[in-house]
């Protein structure tokens, strides 16, 4: 008979099936030994029913092996997801510790930057008034050399 394996019914559920069909094959066997007319018909059914038990106590301990064998691969692949887990907590932090000191070398680099634009600002107006300066005594040493030509001119049609 095709019954559902012990697998395939739970841990369990599969110790409790294997103690039924012991109990069963248990109860079964002296009954069908008093009721069989000859030896050899009992020794027969005996001898069956030993083999149904040995049978059904394969089964049931090939379920309990496959049983523990799942268990222990589900054990390993929790364990997996947990060091996946773990290693996407740090990979989150450490990725949002780089984007804090990015943001703060940004914030940083705007302070310098805009300390530069003050400077050259600054400097742009030192040399524009450096440029007029210099503009401004060129025109005073130009316009006192033309007066002093013109002086001298005047002197020299005088000394004439």
């Amino acid at each position: 008979p095709d019954r559902p394996a012990p697998a395939m019914v739970g841990g369990a559920d599969a110790a409790a099936w294997q103690l039924a069909v012991s109990a069963l094959i248990g109860v079964t066997v002296p009954l069908l030994a008093m009721a069989s007319p000859s030896d050899s018909v009992s020794a027969e059914l005996l001898a069956n029913a030993t083999e149904a038990l040995a049978n059904a106590t394969a089964r049931a301990e090939s379920a309990e092996a496959t049983l523990i064998r799942y268990e222990t691969e589900l054990s390993s692949a929790r364990e997996r997801a947990d060091n996946a887990d773990k290693a996407r907590a740090v990979a989150a932090q450490t990725a949002e510790a780089a984007v804090v000191e990015t943001r703060a070398q940004l914030a940083q680099a705007t302070k310098q930057l805009g300390t530069h634009e003050e400077l050259v600002v600054k400097l742009r107006a030192h040399l524009d008034e450096m440029r007029a300066a210099e503009s401004e005594r060129a025109a005073d040493e130009a316009a006192a050399a033309a007066t002093a030509n013109g002086d001298a001119r005047a002197m020299g049609e005088a000394a004439r």
